[in-house]
This record gives structure tokens, C-alpha cells and sequence, in this order.
């Protein structure tokens, strides 16, 4: 059974989450099929998987137990994907390690057009980086 849940008012949403209910719904599919809700054999909570602009699907745990939970998680996090997409950004943060590994690239890349005076820079960055991986992120 389709049923789009992310775009109906809470009065209909509620006329149909008792069918969803006692369908006991193993797959939720919302938004034409773009995001599809579903929870493994083997997990008590419901992931999400939607699909990003370029085709790909991205999977994520919704961490919610019930059903509509689930639902509204995976609705937020597909419309924070899509806005994200439209301001030219990933669809999810990047980490701070592969933040300063893309730091110290370029800063190789300058050290080796400028000279000795982005050493000190790419010192600390270097530091920064090696602290980072030994203690975990931030």
C-alpha cells in the first residue's frame, strides 16, 4: 500500500496510520517512491533510505521504534537532504578529519609553489590532524 504521508495534513494522516498499523508495514514507501521507510529482520528500529538528485539511494537509520516516528524522521531528513542540495552543499556534513586532509593538500600544494612560508602553517595543521586521529573526533 503507497500512501503519501509526508504531504497530508495530521487529520488524514491519522485516518490512515491505523491502517499502516495493522498492515504491520514492513516497507513505507513516501514521496513517489523517493523516500522508502522499512525496518531489518534483525532491529527493533526503522531505517530510511531516499534518493539524492544525482540517482544514488542514501541510507540512514531513522532510530525510532515506531512507526510514524519513523515516518516523520525519514520526511525531515530527505527535505534536509534536498535543501542541502539546492544550496551546492553534501548531503551530510563532513567529518573534521577529511576536513584536514583536504587542508593539507592544498597546503602542500602552496608550500611547493611558495615556498617556506606556508611551512608553519601546514605545521600546525599537520599537528591538528595527527591530535585528532589519536584522540577521536571532535
Amino acid at each position: 500500500m503507497r500512501v503519501e504521508l509526508c504531504t497530508m495534513t495530521r487529520t488524514k494522516l491519522l485516518q490512515h496510520l491505523p491502517l499502516l498499523l495493522t498492515a504491520n508495514p514492513n516497507i513505507i514507501y513516501l514521496r513517489d517512491g523517493e523516500v522508502v521507510v522499512y525496518r531489518r529482520s534483525a532491529s527493533p528500529l526503522y531505517q530510511c533510505r531516499y534518493k539524492l538528485a544525482d540517482g544514488k539511494w542514501h541510507r540512514v537509520s531513522t532510530r525510532k521504534a515506531s512507526a510514524e516516528n519513523a515516518v516523520s524522521v525519514a520526511c525531515l531528513l530527505y527535505n534536509e537532504a534536498r535543501f542541502r542540495q539546492r544550496l551546492g552543499l553534501a548531503h551530510t556534513a563532513q567529518t573534521f578529519a577529511h576536513i584536514a586532509d583536504e587542508a593539507l593538500a592544498e597546503l602542500r600544494q602552496q608550500i611547493d609553489i611558495k615556498g617556506r612560508e606556508f611551512e608553519r602553517i601546514f605545521l600546525l595543521i599537520y599537528l591538528i590532524h595527527n591530535y585528532n586521529n589519536h584522540l577521536g573526533q571532535f
